[in-house]
């Protein structure tokens, strides 16, 4: 079937290594120490279709967000985002209203990318928004760095990376 099939060539590339990062395990704990062992306060939201089990000992609603229906309305310009996969759809709102934003994977999610993916997440890197979950310390001092600068923004070269390859 997948000669017949309408579905854009990314999607045979990208999709199956997807599943692998959205059940890997180490990414969640790894946010999950980085943020607590250094008292950030959090609110770890689940998709609205379907709420995974794998986040259980993990979720925190430290700001009170109404859970369920759509997560982007929920969302204020200054939250920071934090995402344990590339596959998530609110990275490109994240992007598209300029949010600061983390990707959090292993180094076999990276290895398993494709050209562009490994692209976009190097220059992620360049700006500590980019992380392999065992970088230690790593998300922690990123967000103490960014919470200590009331100017910070998305970088340029991101934006435009994201709007030239991926809009």
């Amino acid at each position: 079937w997948i000669e017949d099939s309408k579905v854009p060539s990314f999607y045979f590339y990208s999709m199956p290594h997807h599943h692998q990062q959205s059940i890997n395990i180490k990414s969640k704990e790894y946010i999950y120490k980085e943020l607590n062992s250094n008292k950030i306060e959090y609110t770890s939201m689940f998709h609205p279709a379907s709420k995974s089990n794998l986040y259980k000992n993990f979720r925190r609603n430290d700001f009170d967000v109404p859970m369920g229906g759509q997560s982007e309305k929920n969302f204020f310009l200054n939250d920071i985002l934090i995402f344990d996969n590339s596959g998530s759809t609110l990275i490109h709102c994240a992007i598209e209203n300029e949010m600061i934003f983390y990707q959090v994977i292993s180094r076999l999610d990276y290895e398993n990318f494709t050209e562009l993916q490994k692209e976009f997440f190097l220059i992620q890197r360049k700006y500590n928004f980019g992380i392999f979950d065992d970088e230690e310390s790593k998300l922690s001092n990123s967000i103490s760095n960014i919470k200590l600068n009331d100017n910070y923004c998305l970088p340029n070269d991101l934006i435009e990376f994201y709007s030239k390859y991926f809009k």
